[in-house]
């Protein structure tokens, strides 16, 4: 935001930034004047919606088999751990899952389950109108055909604009469309991509656009006119396959567009046909709810005998085929609350009170998951003091810790800090050491099983076992050389993690070594091996083949890491050599990258936090036995701010008036 003082009132222009790897590119679409005389109280917050997920477990599944699932809501996409099924078919998964969208969520939340081999076995389907605020909602859900028309996922740009033949009479006109672009479609072809085109609708009259070929992500900018004689009710989008599946589909209600020659620009979730939304609803088991305080949501009218009730041992029909086996179901529990985000200038006493607490009184307030940390990082981050908490954090970790064996195996606030402060500044070293070696992976797909169980002959080919040595020597190549690349930031992380572990009286003569590995290869790099798609390395999942190939690398480089040869698995004993001849090369590159000097936190983390203050205050409004854990000092200051800005709070939402989380249409945003 751009202001010019001019006397008695302020020019503030807006800017839309976007962001792209090579900067910035700023549009200005906006302007306005402001009478310097208005209240600052004018101003006011914004809500969120924040959906709860936790993906319990799974019955109905076949014994030994391994699972895991993928959790999409809009375009945010998260992956349970892998778990293998017991003899009773069941798996225990116990995950939270936490998705921060925009208000009017209007799209569904899918869970796909996938089975050792990465192919999905079926999906649940949750309607955005099951979601209601405050309520709880738990059960079994049984998977459904993944071919259903109801999954679909991303959200479709469109600008659009009408001219009303006659300005005095608007039943006649001209409407243009122009089809932008789609973001984090859902993939329709086994190799994780789709050929999508999207076909507009309005009245009678059909037009398509072209069919922008292997693209999740596709970009058509196509104008399209419509010319009518009787107003029709509204604009309609269908996405389809080139093949004819269904993708997803939004519309307009042309009373959003205002008659004029200005542009309306739309940012539209796509949905499911409303026949599929009625049938996903369908699926929806007998409820369990729970109250929260006197909140009232969307399911406050619906009784949970209207949701069908499911009977796992009953005939069903699965993936298209009737079957007498009990249809695999998941046990889910979620609930979604809207947010109110205040602007920032209410939420500074609180950050800075939070910045200049002890800092281990957090591990005390946040649970251990990626979004906690993720945000606490943020929070600290714009002020430069991210490196501060983390730091501190950890090196109590590493004084707690009884064995270097152990360091970092455990999912806890330290270990979630550092997860997302990679994730957070390490991603584009991470596609540099490991983009082009995964990439090579597919492509050329090269034998490389050396586990003679896994092979139809029980004998592993010689030239297996090289393939295998060839990529994994061509991986730690590019890591070792990669030292001057590597974020200093994530340097002087790495120093303090060397200096605190060489304190320690560990037996281990590896110890300081361990300390970085620890985190940089058992948190970071091998998990990116593992799941190339998750950390964007590539744009498919890999196939069995691959993922085998990715999992003996795996291995191979974390033993290394471990520095010491693996001793579980016969077939790895042909790799001992090998590892042992790395160790001394990985101790180099741990020394450079883990020897420079302290400097103090300079670094700022460029965002937006209110965003995360809003979210940080709802969790301690819920969780008031968390602050009790603090001393008194710490606890009341706490709980002076969590009361003055629920009040705030709440007068906002006042300003705002009830509003329905999933009724309401897309807003445009008006640009020339």
């Amino acid at each position: 935001v751009s202001t010019q003082s001019t006397g008695s009132s302020l020019l503030i222009t807006i800017f839309e930034s976007h962001e792209s790897r090579k900067g910035q590119m700023s549009l200005r679409f906006s302007t306005a004047n402001l009478d310097l005389k208005a209240s600052a109280e004018s101003v006011g917050g914004s809500l969120r919606s924040l959906v709860e997920v936790n993906v319990a477990e799974g019955r109905n599944l076949k014994e030994g088999e391994t699972y895991f699932c993928t959790v999409s809501l809009a375009k945010n996409v998260q992956r349970t751990r892998a778990v293998c099924a017991n003899a009773s078919g069941e798996a225990f998964w116990g995950e939270d899952h936490e998705f921060l969208e925009d208000s009017h969520v209007n799209t569904h939340l899918f869970l796909v389950a996938w089975d050792s081999k990465r192919e999905a076995i079926g999906q649940v389907t949750i309607p955005a109108k099951v979601f209601g605020s405050g309520k709880i909602v738990s059960g079994f859900y049984p998977l459904a055909p993944l071919t259903s028309n109801s999954f679909v996922s991303g959200t479709l740009h469109i600008n659009a604009k009408f001219l009303p033949a006659d300005p005095s009479n608007l039943a006649r006109g001209l409407v243009t469309v122009k089809v932008v672009g789609a973001k984090d479609l859902v993939f329709k072809t086994p190799q994780g991509s789709s050929d999508p085109f999207v076909r507009i609708s309005v009245g009678e009259d059909k037009q398509k656009t072209k069919v922008v070929k292997k693209s999740l992500n596709p970009h058509w900018n196509q104008e399209f006119d419509f010319s009518f004689k009787e107003p029709p009710s509204k604009i309609q989008f269908v996405v389809f396959e080139k093949n004819g599946s269904f993708m997803g589909q939004a519309e307009i209600a042309l009373s959003q567009l205002e008659p004029a020659l200005r542009w309306h620009e739309f940012s539209l979730p796509l949905v499911p046909r409303d026949d599929e939304q009625g049938s996903a609803l369908e699926r929806t088991p007998s409820g369990v709810f729970e109250k929260i305080g006197d909140k009232k949501g969307a399911l406050g009218t619906l009784a949970s005998t209207q949701l069908a009730n499911i009977s796992s041992n009953a005939t069903s029909i699965m993936m298209g085929k009737k079957t007498e086996k009990p249809v695999p179901e998941f046990r889910l529990k979620f609930k979604c609350d809207e947010m109110m985000i205040l602007p920032y200038i209410e939420y500074s006493a609180f950050h800075n009170y939070l910045l200049n607490m002890d800092v281990m009184s957090f591990t005390k307030l946040i649970p251990s998951t990626d979004v906690y940390a993720k945000c606490l990082l943020k929070i600290f981050g714009d002020k430069g003091k991210d490196l501060h908490i983390l730091c501190s954090i950890i090196e109590r970790e590493i004084e707690e810790t009884s064995s270097a064996d152990v360091l970092f195996r455990a999912n806890s606030v330290g270990s979630k800090l550092g997860d997302s402060f990679l994730k957070i500044l390490g991603m584009d070293y991470l596609k540099q050491c490991l983009g082009p070696a995964i990439k090579e992976i597919y492509f050329h797909r090269k034998p490389c099983e050396i586990d003679p169980s896994k092979l139809d002959n029980r004998s592993a080919p010689p030239q297996n076992l090289s393939n295998l040595v060839s990529y994994a020597q061509k991986i730690l190549n590019v890591i070792y050389s990669s030292a001057p690349s590597c974020p200093t930031k994530m340097k002087r992380f790495f120093t303090v993690l060397r200096n605190t572990a060489k304190k320690q009286h560990w037996k281990n003569q590896n110890t300081e070594y361990i300390a970085v590995s620890s985190f940089l290869f058992l948190r970071f790099f091998c998990p990116a091996i593992l799941g190339p798609k998750l950390f964007d390395l590539v744009n498919d999942h890999p196939d069995a083949t691959i993922s085998r190939t990715l999992t003996l690398l795996s291995k191979i480089i974390q033993s290394i890491a471990n520095f010491q040869p693996p001793h579980k698995e016969e077939y790895m004993r042909d790799l001992v050599h090998f590892i042992a001849t790395e160790i001394e090369k990985m101790k180099v590159f741990i020394d450079s990258i883990s020897q420079v000097e302290n400097e103090s936190d300079s670094d700022v983390m460029e965002s937006f936090i209110e965003k995360e203050l809003a979210f940080f205050h709802r969790h301690l409004l819920s969780s008031p036995e968390n602050i009790k854990k603090l001393n008194e000092s710490e606890s009341n200051a706490l709980n002076t701010f969590v009361t003055e800005l629920e009040k705030k709070t709440e007068l906002e939402r006042k300003k705002l008036g009830t509003t329905d989380m999933y009724g309401a249409s897309a807003t445009p945003h008006y640009f020339y």
